[in-house]
Formats: structure tokens, sequence, C-alpha cells
């Protein structure tokens, strides 16, 4: 059994192109199993570096919401993991139901 995982994925899905957005995505990875929740943010490739987003006039706006998003679901997911009672669906549906 090992600790859960959180990491904001970019277009996994390959979608986005020069003038379609991609979504924003959190991964959480636990016993060798993944889920994705969306986190309700979509940039176009330009505007996304390295984990962060740029290149727009939001995009402090936009980085806070996803560093408060993915903080407050990690510290979640690792209260659950303490708990010993931690399963992925579990994780998964304390996370979304937020």
């Amino acid at each position: 059994m090992g600790t859960p995982t959180l990491k904001l994925m970019y277009d996994r899905n390959h979608r986005a192109s020069k003038k379609k957005e991609g979504s924003i995505e959190l991964r959480i990875c636990y016993d060798r199993r993944r889920k994705y929740a969306t986190t309700g943010v979509r940039v176009l490739p330009r505007e996304w570096r390295n984990g962060y987003v740029v290149n727009r006039h939001d995009a402090m706006e936009l980085q806070r919401t996803l560093d408060d998003l993915w903080h407050m679901r990690g510290e979640l997911s690792m209260t659950l993991w303490s708990a010993e009672s931690l399963t992925l669906t579990l994780l998964w549906q304390k996370l979304v139901a937020d």
C-alpha cells in the first residue's frame, strides 16, 4: 500500500490545438490505479508551460485556483490515507465532491 499522489495533467486526451483549448485535470494515483478529476480550467497550448498557466490576462487567477485545488485535495488525500481507510474509489469520490 503506497502513498496517494496527485498531479495536474494538461490535455491528456490530446484534443488541444492552436485555436482549441485543452483541459487541465487532476490525476489521482493510488495502489497502481489512476483516476482523473476535472479542474474546470481550460487553456490553449501556448498558455501552459511546465505546470503553470502563462501568457493570459487572468493567468495569476487561474494558477491560484489550480494551486488552491491541488493543496486542498492533497491535504484531504493525506488525511484519508493516515486514517488507513483509503481506497482509490473513496478518495476519488471525496475529491470530486468538493
